[in-house]
């Protein structure tokens, strides 16, 4: 699966309409590197732009575990939504990746995957 993220991804332009809903966004240092653990909506986060693929992520999205699920600690699912690309279109790239037996998460297992969303160049609708 990381590999076919690999191959979507682009080279960055312009930020797309819609990119602030369907992408995860990042709190950036002064170097303008994502900071690990800070979420962009935490207080003191002043810089942030959208993740994109092939870069670490400084945080993962997990759901939150129900309480008679003790054994995933991490929760059922994780899924993150980042900037790439497809076929030279900007997209965001949404994954999602389950972590209950016999599935672990950080691999690709039977029913993991994602979903990609062409985004328009601004100024122009998102369907034809």
């Amino acid at each position: 699966m990381f590999g076919l993220l690999l191959a979507l991804a682009g080279p960055a332009a312009a930020e797309p309409p819609l990119t602030g809903y369907l992408v995860q966004s990042a709190c950036l240092d002064e170097a303008g590197t994502p900071i690990p653990g800070r979420l962009p909506f935490e207080p003191g986060c002043d810089r942030t732009r959208p993740l994109r693929i092939g870069e670490p992520l400084p945080y993962r999205k997990h759901d939150w575990p129900g309480t008679a699920e003790a054994a995933l600690p991490q929760g059922y699912q994780a899924s993150d939504s980042l900037l790439g690309s497809l076929r030279g279109v900007p997209a965001a790239i949404q994954t999602f990746d389950f972590g209950n037996a016999p599935r672990a998460f950080g691999r690709q297992d039977p029913g993991d995957g994602g979903q990609v969303i062409p985004l328009p160049p601004a100024g122009r609708p998102p369907w034809p």
